[in-house]
Formats: structure tokens, sequence, C-alpha cells
């Protein structure tokens, strides 16, 4: 297979993270395309089990582009929906960062995690949507780097908090007054 092609998945990822990282408030519809992205490939991984690079990318494509169709119809509901999905997300990846196990639980926490998500988007829809799609934006970037550059756990979680910061200061600066 052609290396290119090998690395379009992390291009995609970089491009799409430092997006979301940037602007994500602003285009929200690529907030919930990326939200869609990122389940995908979470499904192919976890659900079908596939390492077939190709088959991850075009299964994360159709929900992402399916979630920008239906951000663009049901934009309140979709946004809520991608709330969840990334409340819940991070809250799976975060929590064996932080050293916190919670055994069979892990489930139960993140859809009380994704539930606060909705909640938080639908109260606070701008600043939430600024800190989820900064979130989604850091997120994407480390792991995307993290193999690449072979981040230990602490430099990981510092460079996910430090990106984080930049991208809810440069998102918050650029709203409207």
């Amino acid at each position: 297979m052609d290396e290119t092609l090998l690395t379009l998945p992390v291009v995609v990822r970089l491009a799409l993270g430092a997006a979301l990282l940037l602007v994500g408030r602003r285009l929200y519809w690529l907030f919930v395309a990326a939200a869609g992205f990122m389940l995908g490939l979470l499904i192919a991984d976890q659900l079908i089990g596939t390492q077939d690079a190709l088959l991850r990318l075009a299964i994360g494509l159709g929900l992402g582009l399916l979630g920008a169709v239906l951000a663009n119809v049901f934009q309140r509901a979709v946004i809520g929906l991608a709330g969840f999905v990334l409340a819940a997300s991070a809250t799976l990846l975060l929590l064996p960062i932080l050293g916190i196990d919670v055994g069979d639980y892990g489930w139960l926490v993140a859809i009380v995690a994704g539930i606060v998500g909705v909640v938080l988007v639908q109260v606070v829809f701008d600043w939430a949507l600024i800190v989820l799609s900064a979130y989604a934006g850091a997120n994407l970037l480390v792991s995307s780097l993290q193999p690449m550059l072979s981040l230990d756990t602490t430099l990981s979680t510092v460079a996910l908090l430090l990106l984080l910061l930049i991208g809810i200061g440069v998102q918050a600066g650029a709203r409207k007054p």
C-alpha cells in the first residue's frame, strides 16, 4: 500500500484537530462532524475491531458527514448529541490518564458525563461549544502526535491541557462582544 495513504488519517486528524482547536465554535457543523468522526474511529476500533486504516477512515468520515448534515438540519439537538459524545469519550480517555479506576462502571460514568455534556451545551451553548471544540481539537492533535513523538502520559496530559487553554483563549478572543 502507498505510504502516503497510510499517513492520510494522521494528516486528516491533525488538520481537523487544528481547525477545531482554533475555530470550532464558528464552524459548529465541523465540531459535530468531528464528534461523528471520532465516534466512527472508536466504533471501528472497539466494536468492529478492525485495524484496516481505510475502513476506519471510511467509518469515521461516514459518521462525520452524517453529523455535519444533521447539524445543519437539527442544529441544537445535534450539538447536544455531540456534547454527549465528546463529554462521554473525554471521560473514558481521561479516567486512565488521571489514574482513576471505576472498574465495571466506566460506561455508567461516561453516560453521566455525557448527560452533563448535553446540559452544558444547552445551558451555555456558546461557551460549551468553545470548550468542547477546543478539547476535541486538542485531543485530536495530541493523540495524533503522541505515537510520532513518543510522548509519555505526563507530557501528553500537559500538552492536552496547554492546547486546550490556547484553543479556549483563541476562540474566546474571537467572540463578538
